[in-house]
């Protein structure tokens, strides 16, 4: 089969070299007239406009911005069957599994498969591993499946117990691809960008989905809509969400007439019990996010500087750090200020030295549906500051347990901040009350109640092992 790839941008690097054995690619479609004639990784670039000189079976759309490119082909007398998206391509065309099995063997146990996004170190990834985890205890034999993942966590993952699996392209794959999901008991799809997968799934089992994102993911799930809106009214599928903000995001783009259930994440207990005082210590502030629009650090870093109260505070911006000009800005921003610590992605076992110094957590995104990182904070006795676009805000009373301000409102985050400066002695009871609130919320001791209920509510053979939990 003959194809070309339509785009040759960030994209098409990461997957130029995955291609089914039996096709060849003919060359690269862009409308980038200063590549058109050009030789890039060993293709020649063509304007879109000449697909039909090149006797193509298939054109591979290499963007997340696929639909306007989809729309030209069609305007250029493409026909539909010819066109198809990178991630649909990598699901029904390239055969490649890999299968990590961990050390632990296990016998007579309910087998559970968790599919989930691309393992890393980021919200829907961690939420899916503290999830296996906490079946582990409910007697599941767990394995996680997953397009790609950082190798460090798929080891630390076999040594948990968790098997994995690594499919290219498994949220877009097709039964044949994924029959092998029927050793399962249970199947969960962690994630909305794995819906394609539950849909796929749910023809021959029954599926549950497990919500997460923010408003914008949908936007870039949106060349699927058609196809998600049928599929989701199967019967098989059921749908879960982990905050009223995750439920409403979904609801603004399908319909259901199925049943939906709140599941907040689990958080991991790190807390060594060791009271937190922050009566008498120079206060140190953090933001913990990849770097991205989304998440305000610009917002953050400028409003210290706008207001500058906050003299002898550390403040420290922790995650990934890209090439986008938003970085580019935010690194910027913060080259300038010797309070502000720029430190980049952190392993998780680097992360947790770093909590040791940090006493206040603010959240500053725009669009959050949980916020772990908030989570995480309150678990261990921490000082949170959440924007009111955050879930977690719906957990935290102001001056109780913490504090929420109006998104993208430099004033109020100021006040909230020049209070704790000001109150430290009220640090101490507001961290006590954040704990209280972990423990009641977001504990594996609460989320394994809502998990073995959601797994199999009237399932009386599994391991009772869980009822040391609660």
């Amino acid at each position: 089969m003959n194809i070309a790839f339509f785009g040759c941008g960030y994209i098409f690097n990461k997957f130029k070299n995955m291609v089914s054995n039996n096709n060849r690619v003919l060359g690269i479609l862009d409308n980038n007239y200063g590549k058109i004639g050009k030789e890039i990784s060993g293709y020649v670039v063509r304007h879109p406009s000449d697909y039909n000189k090149m006797k193509l079976d298939l054109i591979v759309i290499m963007s997340d911005s696929a639909i306007s490119m989809r729309k030209q082909l069609l305007e250029l007398g493409c026909p539909e069957n010819l066109i198809i998206h990178y991630k649909d391509y990598l699901g029904k065309y390239v055969r490649n599994k890999k299968i990590y099995h961990s050390n632990i063997k296990s016998e007579n146990k309910a087998k559970l498969l968790i599919i989930s996004n691309e393992l890393g170190y980021h919200g829907g990834s961690i939420a899916a591993i503290k999830s296996a985890q906490c079946a582990i205890s409910l007697g599941y034999d767990v394995t996680i499946a997953s397009s790609e993942g950082d190798s460090r966590i798929i080891k630390k993952l076999n040594d948990y117990g968790i098997n994995v699996v690594i499919q290219i392209g498994v949220s877009n794959a097709d039964w044949q691809d994924l029959y092998w999901v029927n050793e399962y008991d249970k199947i969960v799809i962690n994630t909305f960008p794995m819906i394609n997968c539950a849909i796929a799934i749910s023809q021959y089992r029954k599926t549950i989905v497990w919500l997460h994102e923010s408003a914008d993911v949908y936007d870039l799930m949106e060349y699927w809509h058609d196809t998600i809106q049928k599929g989701i009214n199967n019967t098989n599928i059921s749908i879960y969400y982990v905050t009223k903000n995750a439920y409403r995001n979904f609801c603004c783009h399908y319909s259901t007439n199925g049943k939906f259930n709140s599941l907040l994440p689990p958080v991991e207990d790190c807390f060594d019990r060791i009271p937190v005082d922050f009566t008498n210590k120079e206060l140190t502030y953090a933001v913990i996010a990849t770097i991205c629009e989304n998440k305000r650090q610009d917002f953050y870093i400028n409003t210290i500087i706008r207001y500058n109260k906050i003299y002898g505070a550390m403040h420290l911006i922790i995650g990934k750090i890209g090439e986008s000009a938003y970085s580019k800005r935010v690194e910027q921003l913060a080259s300038n200020y010797k309070s502000i610590n720029l430190m980049g992605e952190k392993t998780l076992d680097e992360l947790e030295q770093i909590w040791n110094k940090i006493d206040i957590v603010v959240v500053p995104s725009y669009a959050e549906t949980f916020s772990l990182v908030a989570a995480e904070a309150m678990m261990r006795s921490k000082i949170c500051i959440v924007s009111n676009n955050c879930g977690i805000s719906d957990y935290i009373v102001n001056g109780e347990n913490g504090f929420v301000f109006e998104c993208d409102n430099m004033a109020e985050l100021a006040e909230k901040m020049d209070w704790c400066e000001k109150n430290r002695s009220s640090l101490n009871v507001i961290g006590r009350n954040a704990r209280n609130t972990y423990e009641n919320s977001f504990s594996d001791k609460a989320f394994i109640l809502g998990l073995k209920n959601m797994l199999n509510p009237n399932c009386q053979s599994l391991s009772d092992d869980w009822k040391n939990y609660v």
